[in-house]
């Protein structure tokens, strides 16, 4: 029921972000979860908790949002490295659930309660409302900020933009490229100067701003839809409409359709194979050995080592997400998705060797961070390919293909439990198909942003082809001159 909340939220607020804004999008998902997790505190049948696990997965969209949100600060150069950074944040989050997870279900035994007017709250009520904290905390930041400076300048917005901008000059206490009399003179002008947008993959040159394509629908209305209601409701309707079509115009079908690829097998591959991670590690503290699929019946049992397992898997996440920030501007978003999906791929593989503990344990620190390295590169990736008019759909719209093969892979993984390795060749095989299908994707900066590998890569087959040519043709050409003058 989450995954299917997850697919319908990133779907519905990845559009919503380009039709009302990104700041109000991130604000409803995160109220999508608070109100989630408190409710199912309350939960008394399996009903109401699935119904409220729905909602929450559709609110965890916020992770797709908050990245095209920042993004839309950063420049192309540096939108890879403070999206990385980003995603170390994320792996914060996880740790502190682990930690809260250890502390009030294993610490406490699950015996941690109290009781409210005749309500007895056990230890996973509170737990939930533990949980609905940093998503409460996050709600009330996120009502001080501004939408994207990008997002305020393509629809138009210039007054909010120039008050934006001068925030930001005043926060980052740097130089200005125009004086403050400049700044607050010419709205439109300096707008278009310091923030030139993509428009279709395009740089909007200054004085030629135009109306946005999905503020110019104006559908012939009849019936129902002259009333105030049917016209709002139709009008969203053809935007997202026209928002969708976007994606798939002659310019970005083919990579639009690569990345559906990628993010499908990718999920398939990584979360399908991570949400049975806790299976094993539970197998194998009880009985220390464990065939790899299928599982004993009775191997379904909560261990108080599992919530250890899944710390040590998440500090070595947040590791390699220190060492991509490092890495990131060198090999770019798509060279490195590539390593870092093969090499998850031949550590799955590997798993048929696993045999104990220890193997297992360390098997899954190393395979836990490649694998959401590429999920970081395709965050990168997405959002410098799509432009700002339909950026947020686009990232929505992949996480949403992604998120429907890891329920695939959920559902596939829990019936071919019985079939002896199956599974995880599946799992190896889609992260395979991921690394090369991401070798067929266009390079998704300009030449003046392209990473330090590629320049090096392109340095070394000049001087290579130079060689080849003073070798193979100006040398023999020079010898017969020199032949024929004799």
């Amino acid at each position: 029921v989450t995954l299917l909340g997850l697919v319908f939220g990133n779907f519905f607020f990845g559009i919503f972000g380009d039709l009302a804004g990104r700041k109000p999008s991130i604000f409803l998902a995160l109220m999508s979860i608070a109100v989630s997790l408190v409710m199912n505190s309350f939960a008394t049948n399996l009903a109401y908790f699935m119904v409220f696990s729905f909602i929450g997965g559709s609110g965890a969209a916020v992770s797709s949002l908050m990245n095209t949100y920042i993004s839309e600060f950063m420049t192309e150069k540096k939108r890879g490295r403070m999206l990385t950074i980003l995603d170390v944040f994320y792996d914060c989050g996880v740790l502190y659930v682990a930690l809260l997870t250890f502390a009030v279900l294993e610490v406490g035994n699950g015996t941690v309660s109290f009781a409210i007017g005749g309500y007895n709250f056990k230890s996973w009520r509170i737990y939930f409302l533990l949980c609905s904290l940093p998503s409460l905390i996050a709600m009330l930041f996120i009502i001080f900020f501004s939408d994207t400076p990008a997002y305020l300048f393509h629809n138009g917005k210039h007054t909010e933009l120039r008050k934006l901008l001068k925030t930001m000059k005043g926060i980052n206490s740097i130089s200005c490229c125009c004086s403050k009399q400049e700044l607050e003179s010419d709205e439109e002008g300096v707008a278009e100067e310091l923030f030139p947008v993509k428009n279709d993959g395009c740089q909007v040159e200054k004085g030629t701003m135009k109306k946005p394509p999905l503020d110019s629908i104006h559908p012939r209305k009849k019936g129902f839809f002259r009333t105030t209601m049917g016209s709002l409701l139709l009008t969203s309707v053809l935007k997202v409409v026209a928002s969708m079509k976007m994606m798939y115009r002659r310019r970005f079908i083919v990579t639009t359709i690569l990345l559906h690829i990628i993010f499908f097998s990718f999920q398939y591959g990584y979360l399908g194979t991570q949400m049975w991670f806790p299976e094993v590690f539970q197998e194998l503290h009880i009985n220390n050995s464990v065939e790899i699929f299928p599982f004993p019946a009775d191997s379904i049992a909560t261990t108080n080592s599992f919530y250890q397992d899944t710390l040590f898997v998440t500090l070595a996440s947040l590791l390699s997400n220190v060492v991509q920030i490092v890495i990131i501007d060198f090999f770019g978003a798509k060279a490195l998705a590539v390593i870092a999906a093969v090499l998850s791929s031949v550590l799955l593989f590997s798993l048929w060797e696993v045999q104990h503990y220890l193997q297992t344990l360390v098997l899954a620190m190393m395979f836990n961070p490649l694998a959401d390295v590429v999920n970081t590169c395709l965050y990168i990736y997405t959002t410098n390919f799509y432009p700002t008019e339909f950026r947020s759909t686009g990232l929505g719209v992949q996480q949403s293909v992604g998120w429907i093969g890891a329920s695939v892979a959920n559902i596939a993984m829990g019936y071919l439990l019985s079939v002896h390795q199956l599974p995880l060749l599946m799992g190896a095989g889609a992260l395979l198909v991921t690394a090369v299908t991401f070798m067929f994707v266009p390079l998704e900066l300009r030449p003046e942003n392209e990473p330090t590998l590629y320049k090096l890569l392109r340095k070394m087959y000049r001087q290579v082809t130079k060689c080849m040519y003073g070798v193979y043709v100006h040398l023999p050409i020079t010898c017969c001159r020199r032949t024929s003058s004799l």
